[in-house]
This record gives structure tokens, C-alpha cells and sequence, in this order.
């Protein structure tokens, strides 16, 4: 037995009038804010009335957008249709206090049915179909957006066959979705297209669209639905995006995955300004192999807030950062996004030796009279080993100022050690997030080894698997160090 309807039987029978409504009032506005946390519903004055409602529910994001409910003691009775026809112009909620019942008294009738046809906007609910809609965590993120619908804008009835209905056909338009089945996806959507008012209808299509889209499919082979325009802009896609990182944590790798062989960074980078969130960090991390950037720049950070973790992914101002407790990294696509930065830390020889290591060197710049060395040029025997490095600079008394070095793909990496704790430009190259991440992390941070290694580790690509096995990926350079 569903808890507001355990609550209206109980109070009624044991306490005063007054308490009792407000007991079951109670009930009803938690059974409401469970079923959407989004929702804030308020008591009125008012219990059981014929036109006024007994809560208010409304939405903080929506300022102008409210329902009313009315509460009712029986939604099988005979004048519940009389109720849907009086109030149906506003689209209300008429909750019942009962369970749903294998009594055929307990059915809701066909003149009750054939009156929600003509009030498309009502919702006629029962305490057990209500608070079975209630989001999991774990859920997909349609699933979520049609669960989180129902108090906004379910039309219809929602018994607990219902709600269960509702929760099937969610999940098999997901599936259907991200699997590109035009042919399983007809009917989830055909079906959430009459559970709800139009506009949410539309946002549910529109979901299943850029899902398909996301997982690989063309979008004008989209099954359709409603007067649903089959193309997608750029502009679909950055919303689609501020969307999925504003949701909470969507626990499906493959989403991301799929999402990352779709979206380049200069796509990403046009959303500008988004703070932290736990799904725009998986969709980074799940995609470090995929995501390409030019160039990136390091600050160190004092006095600062401490995160939630050790490490967040955010866009600020155009650049996509990776932050931790005490550094900043900042990625871009060009290079004068950083010709503001200034007051950078040279480095000494044996420090330069040090985060040199590992990587192929191209030549060091020294601020005594701005000497290059080009190692190449010396006709190094052992060319870019720290071994050969420490021997060009045996003596040296001035600071690195800059240090290119070659990543195992080819990609060239010069570190300019004047600018804040950092800069690396990779001369028009567009590396993967990943190996400019850990290039950035060994050449212009200064790490503990712990740290160091802990560091490289979550910057490793992950191994992925999108239908066609799981992919080896090399490590972007050799770990010769710590």
C-alpha cells in the first residue's frame, strides 16, 4: 500500500478534521517532490473542493508554469468525470487517495476515459502509480527525463500499471535509440508521445533524436515522430550538451564514448563557460584519446577552495580546464588565447634534465644572451636522453627559458617557462587531450612522484568498446622516469 494512501486511510479514522487534512496534505506534497525533486508543491487553504486546489505545484526553472491538484477521496467515482470536464482547461492533477484495485469497482470507467480524451492537459493519478515514478540514480538519461516528467506535464491516467508502462517504454526507446533500431523505437515513441502534453512529447523526440545521433546515426534516418524537423545544428548539439553535463551523473560509458566520436573540441569549446560537473568530466576523461588540442597552459593556484575531488574538468572562457588542489591546466585550440600571460619561473638545468626525461628533445633555450641549442644540430649520438640533455648543459650557469621536445607521435612540444608556470604551443599540431595533457603534466608542473604518477594515470586514454571489441591504445610516450 502506497504511503499517502496508508496516511489518508489512517488520519481519518483517528484524528481531528483539521489535522487529518493537514496530514494527508503533507503526504500528498512529499509523494509530489519524490516523484520530482524539481517541483516545489505548496498546501492551499482549501481540501476536496470542487474548483479550488488543494496544492500548487511549480518549478523554480520555470517561473510561469504551475499545476494545480486536486485531491479526491475516489478518481473511480462516477463524478470524477464531471471534475475532469470543469477543471480539464487548465491541466490539472485530480490524486486519489486510494490505491489502484482488481476490484472492477475500482476501475476508472470508460465515460471517465473518454473525458481525458477531450482534456488532453489532465492527468488523472493514483497514490501508487505516483510514487512509482520516482527516478533511480542508476537511471539512463531518458529514463530520467520521462520519469522527471510526470507531475509537470503526464497526461492521461497513472495507475501502477501505468507507471510501470511509462518505465518500459522509456527504456526500450533508449536502447532502441542508442542501438540505431528504427524498428523497436516506433513503439516507446508513439507511446510517451501520448503519455504527455505536447511540449514535453517534443522534448522526449528531440532526446531520442540527438541519442541516435549521438550513437552514429544519420539524423534524417531517424524513425520520426510528431512534426519533428530531422535536422541538427550546431546549435542542437551545444544545447544537447549543456543538457547532458546539467544532469545528474549518467553512469553509461558508451554514451560518452559515442557522444565523443561526434563532438570535436571546437564544438566544446563554443559552450564557453560551464562549471564543473560530474558528466562533463566523464565525458572528458571517457574521450582523451578523441578530444584535440594546440595548446595548453599551467598556473599554480594558492589559497583555493578545495574541490569535491582531487580533479574537475570545467570550460572557462573559452578554454577547457583540468583542475587539481593547487595547479591549473588550460587547453586551446590557438595559441593567442595565452598572449596575455606573463611572470613566468626559468628553470635550472638540472630541473629542465629532470622533466626532459622520457621524451625526445628538439633543443633548450638558455636567458644568458636568449643561447638556443638545437640538439639535433650538436650531431648527438644518443638524441634526447636526459644523458645527452645533462651534456649540453654541463657547465651551463643561465635558466631554460624554453624546451622543445617531440612526443612518440611526432608532435612537437615548446614549453615556455616565462609565461606564469607554463605554456606549450605544439606549432599547429592538434595532439590528443591525452598526450597534451601528460606532456603539459610532466613539463610545467612540478610533481611529487606519488603525484607524478598518480597524475599520468587518470590521463591515460581509456580502453573503449563500441561494437567492435575493445582497442588497444599505446601509451603516448616513454615512461623512462620515477
Amino acid at each position: 500500500m502506497s504511503r499517502l494512501a496508508t496516511v489518508a486511510r489512517d488520519v481519518l479514522s483517528s484524528q481531528p478534521p483539521e489535522e487529518a487534512v493537514d496530514a494527508i496534505k503533507e503526504a500528498a506534497c512529499r509523494t509530489l517532490s519524490e516523484a520530482d525533486p524539481r517541483a516545489q508543491p505548496k498546501k492551499t487553504n482549501h481540501f476536496n473542493h470542487t474548483f479550488l486546489p488543494d496544492i500548487v505545484v511549480s518549478w523554480p526553472e520555470e517561473k510561469k508554469e504551475v499545476r494545480h491538484v486536486f485531491l479526491r477521496f475516489d478518481i473511480a467515482s462516477k463524478t470524477i468525470a464531471q471534475d475532469i470536464h470543469d477543471l480539464g482547461g487548465d491541466g490539472p492533477i485530480l490524486l486519489g487517495l486510494t490505491d489502484s484495485g482488481p476490484e472492477e469497482k475500482d476501475a476508472i470507467s470508460t465515460a471517465v476515459r473518454n473525458e481525458l480524451e477531450l482534456r488532453r492537459r489532465t492527468l488523472l493519478a493514483r497514490p501508487d502509480g505516483l510514487e512509482s515514478v520516482h527516478p533511480e540514480p542508476t537511471s539512463d538519461l531518458l529514463t530520467r527525463l520521462v520519469l522527471g516528467s510526470v507531475v509537470r506535464a503526464a497526461r492521461g491516467t497513472l495507475e501502477i500499471e501505468d507507471a510501470t508502462r511509462l518505465l518500459d517504454s522509456a527504456q526500450r526507446g533508449y536502447r532502441a535509440a542508442t542501438s540505431l533500431d528504427s524498428a523497436a523505437l516506433t513503439a516507446p515513441m508513439r507511446d510517451l508521445e501520448q503519455s504527455f502534453v505536447s511540449e514535453v512529447s517534443e522534448d522526449t523526440a528531440k532526446t531520442l533524436h540527438m541519442l541516435w545521433w549521438s550513437a552514429g546515426g544519420d539524423p534524417q534516418e531517424f524513425p520520426g515522430g510528431l512534426d519533428l524537423s530531422l535536422d541538427i545544428s550546431e546549435s542542437d548539439i551545444r544545447q544537447f550538451l549543456v543538457y547532458l553535463f546539467s544532469q545528474p551523473p549518467i553512469g553509461d560509458p558508451t554514451l560518452w564514448q559515442r557522444l565523443g566520436t561526434r563532438v570535436a573540441a571546437k564544438t566544446l569549446l563554443e559552450l564557453h563557460t560551464l562549471e564543473s560537473s560530474s558528466n562533463l568530466s566523464e565525458f572528458v576523461v571517457q574521450n582523451l584519446n578523441r578530444l584535440q588540442f594546440r595548446c595548453v597552459a599551467a598556473d599554480r593556484l594558492e589559497d583555493r577552495l578545495p574541490l569535491d575531488g582531487p580533479l574537475a574538468w570545467e570550460l572557462s572562457q573559452g578554454h577547457l580546464v583540468l583542475r587539481g588542489r593547487d595547479f591549473e591546466l588550460a587547453f586551446a585550440l590557438d595559441g593567442r588565447h595565452f598572449n596575455h600571460r606573463s611572470g613566468g619561473s626559468p628553470l635550472s638545468p638540472a630541473e629542465a634534465v629532470r622533466r626532459a626525461t622520457g621524451f625526445s628533445v628538439d633543443s633548450i633555450e638558455l636567458d644568458e644572451e636568449r643561447r638556443l641549442i638545437g640538439i639535433r644540430a650538436k650531431g648527438v649520438t644518443d638524441q634526447g636522453t636526459t644523458a645527452s640533455l645533462e651534456e649540453l648543459l654541463q657547465g651551463e650557469t643561465g635558466s631554460v627559458t624554453e624546451l622543445t621536445v617531440r612526443l612518440q607521435d611526432g608532435a612537437p612540444l615548446r614549453c615556455v617557462y616565462e609565461r606564469n608556470a607554463g605554456f606549450i604551443d605544439t606549432d599547429r599540431n592538434l595532439p590528443t587531450l591525452s598526450l597534451l595533457a601528460q606532456g603539459a603534466v610532466r613539463l610545467l608542473l612540478h610533481l611529487e612522484p606519488n603525484d607524478l604518477a598518480n597524475l599520468l594515470e587518470y590521463l591515460r586514454p581509456r580502453a573503449v568498446a563500441l561494437g567492435q571489441g575493445e582497442l588497444g591504445l599505446e601509451m603516448p610516450f616513454d615512461d623512462r622516469s620515477d
